[in-house]
This record gives structure tokens, sequence and C-alpha cells, in this order.
């Protein structure tokens, strides 16, 4: 049996913010989503076992 317990982004840091307009950022998006999270804080709880 296990039993594990788990956080994302623990502290709720928010990603930088990408100032739009600049050259190579992409347009209507204020941070880069494939480096942070965009929900943001998860915690998490779960069970296994195997007979």
């Amino acid at each position: 049996m296990e039993l594990y317990v788990g956080a994302n982004n623990l502290f709720d840091k928010e990603p930088p913010r990408i100032i739009s307009g600049v050259s190579g950022s992409d347009t209507g998006t204020e941070t880069e989503a494939g480096t942070y999270d965009p929900i943001g804080q998860t915690i998490y709880i779960g069970f296994r076992s195997k007979f």
C-alpha cells in the first residue's frame, strides 16, 4: 500500500510578466505558459494498492 501527498507551487509564486509588443513574444500572452503552470497552486493526495 502507498499513500502520497504533494503540492505544486506551494507558495503560489506568480510568473514574471512578459511585455507584449516585444519581438519574440506571443500575441495575447502575458506569461510563458511552457515554463509556468497557468493554474497556480495545487495540492493533491492519493492512495495506491496492489493485490
